[in-house]
């Protein structure tokens, strides 16, 4: 098995023998001085004048070891490929065109904003790219409709838990269990900005969650992922509508919005309603 290290090393003497590889920059973890571990990935963005190439010829990632696992990706401006190698080392491969750096010398985009470096530049290109502001890119501050249609979304979804708990379909419970999750923590990052003023944090897969969530909230997060049995998935949709709801309120308030109340108390009697008649 290569180390981190070792792999990081050898993708980067293979970029600078390819002439069509003008820039590679490393970013995340490894490259903004947050804390890393065995399981940290290696992400890396490279700028190539034949970017089609690594799309087309998927056998490029193959060069750098024994590969366990690859997942292409591809984008509208970009190509992407997670590659496992043995030993369970990640690395993230993100392929741009030259033509995409024009705009990222203009505005930094934000996943080169918590900091890069810059491992190989060919043409100087990285010169003229802004400097990071060191900081998690946090989502921005929602609008009236973007705030509603959000609120809107979560009773649907916890609707339908509990319809599916009512019929004893745990697994399309779970399903829908999981979009409430995904609106909660939409939720959970618009209250961090909006009601506690915080900005340097990302909301991307709940990343660094303990870090910018207060300790209430997170605390309170520990009963609402429920097993795979009526009683406790009952449970746990409960205590996520108490958390959203008070969260969605909080954020409202703040924003001097409508906290679509109306919705919370006709769904909440039903979805309390469906529970005890199941119960009967």
């Amino acid at each position: 098995m290569s180390s981190p290290d070792q792999l990081l090393k050898t993708i980067t003497n293979w970029s600078k023998k390819q002439e069509d590889i003008r820039l590679l920059i490393l970013l995340g973890s490894r490259a903004n001085k947050r804390k890393i571990d065995q399981v940290s990935d290696i992400d890396l963005a490279l700028f190539s004048t034949d970017a089609q190439r690594y799309s087309s010829h998927p056998e490029w990632f193959q060069a750098f070891g024994p590969v366990w696992l690859s997942i292409p990706q591809i984008e509208e401006d970009h190509f992407a490929r997670k590659v496992i190698y043995e030993g369970g080392v990640l690395a993230d491969f993100t392929i741009y065109p030259v033509e995409a750096l024009s705009a990222m010398q203009t505005a930094l985009p934000g996943f080169l904003e918590p900091g890069y470096k810059v491992l190989i530049d060919k043409d100087r290109f990285a010169r003229n790219l802004p400097k990071p502001s060191k900081k998690q890119v946090p989502p921005e501050s929602p609008t009236y409709e973007a705030l509603s249609a959000s609120i809107e979304k979560f009773w649907f979804n916890a609707y339908h838990v509990a319809k599916y708990l009512t019929r004893d379909d745990l697994w399309r419970a779970k399903y829908y269990d999981w979009e409430l999750k995904q609106l909660l923590l939409k939720m959970m990052g618009w209250h961090a900005l909006v009601v506690r003023d915080q900005h340097d944090f990302s909301v991307h897969e709940g990343k660094l969650l303990k870090e910018w969530l207060d300790l209430d909230t997170y605390t309170d997060l520990m009963t609402i992922f429920g097993r795979f049995y009526p009683a406790d998935s009952w449970r746990a949709l409960e205590d996520t509508i108490k958390i959203y709801a008070k969260l969605s309120a909080e954020v409202a308030d703040t924003l001097q919005f409508d906290a679509r109340e109306d919705l919370a108390e006709k769904f909440t009697g039903l979805i309390q309603s469906l529970k005890a008649n199941q119960n009967q």
